[in-house]
């Protein structure tokens, strides 16, 4: 039993929003334990709190349960709508999902070997433009 309720599986995963929700927790975690850094995985390990899952508990119900859950979403939240808000906050877990791509190790590297190509364009071109800074500054002193 938890503080909201009978807490069982059921309580968690009892409508297809908390278990789409919960699919997404895991993969979440599964992402950024792949990446290795500790801050994304703190992420994952927050959007995975069993109270993204009861904040849904309401969604296709009725009872006592649901309206303690329905009670502590957000007020604001309503405005959106009951369908709106499930969407919405599985958008939370695609937009990290997003986000956490460009550190899997893979992706990683790739965008490292991209930025030192980059840094290394810059350091040539600015090379170039120094050494025709010097030029010009040459003539004009070979003028004079």
């Amino acid at each position: 039993s938890t503080w909201a309720g009978s807490g069982s599986m059921e309580f968690f995963l009892g409508n297809a929003a908390q278990q789409a929700v919960f699919q997404l927790m895991i993969h979440t975690y599964g992402v950024a334990r792949l990446t290795e850094d500790p801050a994304l995985l703190d992420i994952a390990l927050w959007l995975a709190q069993s109270d993204n899952l009861h904040l849904i508990q309401w969604f296709g119900r009725g009872g006592s349960e649901a309206e303690v859950s329905a009670y502590f979403t957000p007020r604001e939240w309503w405005d959106l709508g009951p369908d709106r808000i499930i969407v919405e906050q599985q958008r939370v877990y695609t937009n990290v999902l997003r986000a956490m791509e460009a550190y899997l190790p893979a992706r990683r590297a790739a965008r490292e070997g991209a930025e030192r190509v980059v840094r290394e364009l810059l350091a040539a071109l600015g090379e170039r433009e120094r050494t025709a800074q010097e030029r010009g500054a040459l003539e004009l002193a070979g003028r004079y």
